[in-house]
């Protein structure tokens, strides 16, 4: 049995949501075992049982694009026959039925649904695609396509690394601030033997590391509530406050 997180307060009766874990699926060894990715080696009869059982959990068919760390958004008209709609990062859609999933380890997963126009966003946002403002060209996308306004929009951000767990170089602190300004959350991390470079750690304080063109909010008006009874930052089956080496989806399933 599939164990999918949801997100508190996001969304409505008209569309579901959910984060897969690690549990549920057959994949083994270092995939076990729920692996959705065709990318990281994993038996092919192996994933693609794993996603029919997304599907069945879902009640919808799921569609993936091959993700590229960029900003790239595909708008989905109807179920490819693979179910993969192309190279991106991001995938939005208004029809009925379709299951957008974004698949991520320590990057971060982002849904966002209008009321107002029915339609769904599933992103994919590592560090290269928040630099590259994948969100913000989804929102604009959304936008365009189907007339959803940014202050109607939901958001909710999904597990991820965990701050404390993420460290990173100082080039990619440099390219943060030239997009985003000085941020005020980042301190040094020890020296790392490694090459004998610094590295830096950015903390992120819900999402203001990424400053969006509008503030993530559930229904209620707030930030992204925990998900009840999980731990975001430790999928089932995975050590506490590590990235996951598999793959799994987060999705929005649009309307019925």
């Amino acid at each position: 049995m599939l164990d999918i997180l949801r997100a508190e307060g996001f969304g409505d009766e008209r569309v579901s949501h959910g984060f897969t874990t690690r549990t549920g699926g057959v994949s083994e060894g270092p995939y076990a075992s729920l692996n959705l990715s065709w990318s990281r080696g994993d038996e092919k009869e192996r994933v693609q049982e794993n996603r029919r059982r997304l599907g069945d959990a879902i009640g919808a068919r799921p569609v993936f694009a091959r993700q590229v760390h960029g900003d790239t958004v595909i708008r989905v008209d109807a179920a490819p026959e693979d179910g993969a709609a192309g190279e991106g990062d991001a995938l939005i859609t208004d029809r009925p039925g379709l299951a957008l999933c974004a698949q991520t380890a320590d990057c971060t997963p982002v849904l966002l649904y209008d009321r107002e126009t029915r339609s769904i966003a599933a992103i994919h946002a590592g560090w290269r695609g928040v630099v590259a403002k994948v969100v913000p060209a989804a929102i604009s996308a959304l936008s365009e396509a189907y007339g959803a306004r940014p202050e109607t929009l939901q958001a909710v951000i999904g597990p991820a690394v965990s701050a404390e767990n993420y460290r990173v170089g100082p080039e990619v602190l440099a390219q943060f601030e030239a997009q985003f300004g000085p941020l005020d959350e980042a301190w040094p991390c020890r020296v790392m033997p490694r090459a004998g470079r610094a590295s830096t750690c950015l903390k992120a304080r819900d999402v203001s590391w990424w400053r969006p063109a509008f503030p993530p909010q559930t229904s209620a008006g707030s930030r992204p509530a925990p998900l009840p009874g999980k731990t975001v930052s430790s999928p089932a089956g995975a050590p506490p406050n590590r990235a996951m080496p598999v793959i799994s989806a987060a999705s929005a399933e649009s309307f019925r």
